[in-house]
């Protein structure tokens, strides 16, 4: 249960269709206090959920209110409206919630005066971290001068796209003391999908995925199992942020991350490689 405290639920799909892989649509609220009970049950306590999620929000605060669950879950809430930041909707906020951060949905959010502002004059008074989403390697560069002022950064971080990432600046935000968050683990699901499906949306990137899940059958390994191992196993990530449908999708990431099983040398040489990020979709277009 140790390393289940490092999971973060992706509350996304708590609130809304989410993912291009999505198939059940939003979570309903019973499902959700379902989830949210295995979680308690299960040292999971963080949920990253943002205020552009539609009904996320409104739905954890419902489900969490209920004795059993009130006080054992905290929240990350991304804000990409900065009208969230004004003083009654920010205390709202807190009222309802634990907060864990409150982070910028975007390094250009991030970088605005009047953000960088607010959010200085707001932990003053409630006390939280402060954090970016990032979604590009270069985006950590025009952050270095505020590494100061960061607690925490997320990066999208996969077993597709890992070598767009400088590893030497993961290193340099560690030695910065700021916490590193993992997220889209599964490409926003891409990764999960069957084959017929990812040639008829990307053609040209269905090539590599398709040797890829090939390469895996032959070595009788489970496509969830080496997309989560993968991003485990680099040890700059302090947690790891997770997308799922249902208990069930939570339930299998929960045992992937608790076992023992290794990626097979044969899968790890031909990942590192090959450029499986030859036409990889820009999950900000789905």
């Amino acid at each position: 249960m140790k390393l289940n405290k490092k999971i973060i639920m992706g509350g996304a799909q708590f609130g809304m269709k989410y993912g291009i892989a999505n198939k059940t649509g939003e979570i309903s609220s019973k499902k959700l206090n379902q989830i949210l009970n295995y979680a308690a049950n299960n040292k999971m306590t963080l949920i990253d959920t943002a205020t552009s999620y539609d009904k996320s929000l409104k739905k954890i605060f419902e489900v969490t209110q209920k004795k059993r669950l009130k006080k054992k879950f905290r929240v990350i809430i991304k804000v990409n409206d900065l009208s969230s930041l004004q003083f009654i909707e920010f205390e709202k906020l807190f009222l309802h919630f634990d907060v864990y951060c409150i982070m910028a949905h975007s390094s250009e959010i991030f970088l605005t005066k009047t953000f960088q502002k607010k959010i200085k004059l707001l932990r003053k008074i409630f006390k939280f971290k402060i954090g970016v989403s990032i979604y590009e390697n270069k985006e950590l560069e025009k952050l270095k001068q505020f590494y100061n002022m960061i607690n925490i950064i997320q990066i999208p971080y996969n077993i597709i796209n890992f070598k767009n990432f400088d590893d030497k600046i993961f290193h340099r935000l560690k030695k910065n003391k700021i916490e590193l968050h993992a997220r889209s683990i599964f490409y926003q699901g891409v990764l999960l999908m069957n084959e017929n499906k990812v040639k008829k949306l990307f053609k040209k990137f269905s090539i590599n995925f398709i040797r890829l899940k090939s390469l895996s059958k032959i070595n009788k390994i489970d496509l969830n199992f080496l997309c989560i191992k993968f991003v485990q196993n680099q040890n700059f990530f302090d947690k790891w942020v997770f997308g799922f449908d249902s208990l069930r999708q939570l339930k299998e990431i929960v045992k992937n991350i608790n076992s023992k099983k290794k990626i097979p040398d044969k899968i790890l040489d031909y990942v590192k490689k090959t450029d499986l990020s030859s036409n990889l979709p820009d999950p900000r277009n789905f």
